[in-house]
């Protein structure tokens, strides 16, 4: 997983550099530098939701890409190869572990409620990484050892888009989630769906 805190980084010092409004965009796929700030903008909005970063960024930061064009042309040439540098550093990295092996410190992001068969839904959220997680926890007071919780990682789309009603639909649909809770002797593992009730 790419180190998100890192790319946001980059971003806003490039971000810096182009809104001093002195950029020369004759060789950039960007009309001006009003153009550029607000493609830089979006995508630090997609990762502070906690979306992957976009695809698009490989081609900003590329050799010839729109940025270096403007860069060479604008005075700042060498620091855009550093920024180029730790970009190429920072998607390659892998400073959380979360979705390789769970994590006891997600922290709650929202509480959506109770569903009709008294699962509790909820949102967490890496502290680390940022990462979005979906977790269903459900227990029948009546049976020993019923308690169980499921969390799989979502997107910040799927949190837009989940409600109560669908989100084990939705966990459902992934290639797996991690499982905890009395139910499966206190043991946490990955675990392919559906979810359990009985």
């Amino acid at each position: 997983m790419a180190d998100i805190p890192e790319l946001i980084n980059i971003l806003r010092e490039a971000r810096s550099y182009l809104q001093k409004g002195e950029g020369d965009y004759s060789w950039s796929s960007w009309e001006d530098d009003r153009a550029a700030l607000a493609e830089i903008d979006e995508i630090i909005r997609q990762l502070l939701l906690g979306d992957p970063p976009p695809t698009v960024l490989n081609v900003l930061l590329a050799p010839t890409g729109p940025m270096q064009e403007v860069s060479l042309s604008s005075g700042w040439g060498n620091e855009f190869v550093k920024l180029s540098d730790r970009f190429d550093q920072a998607m390659a990295a892998n400073p959380c572990s979360c979705l390789e092996q769970h994590q006891s410190s997600l922290m709650v992001e929202s509480h959506l409620g109770m569903d009709k068969s008294s699962g509790e839904v909820s949102v967490l959220k890496c502290p680390q990484c940022g990462q979005l997680w979906l977790r269903y926890f459900y227990e029948n007071e009546a049976v020993t050892a019923s308690g169980r919780w499921y969390e799989c990682p979502i997107s910040a789309y799927e949190k837009k888009m989940v409600t109560v009603d669908s989100a084990v639909d939705l966990m459902n649909s992934k290639p797996w989630f991690y499982v905890g809770g009395s139910y499966f002797d206190g043991l946490i593992s990955k675990s392919k769906p559906p979810i359990r009730f009985g």
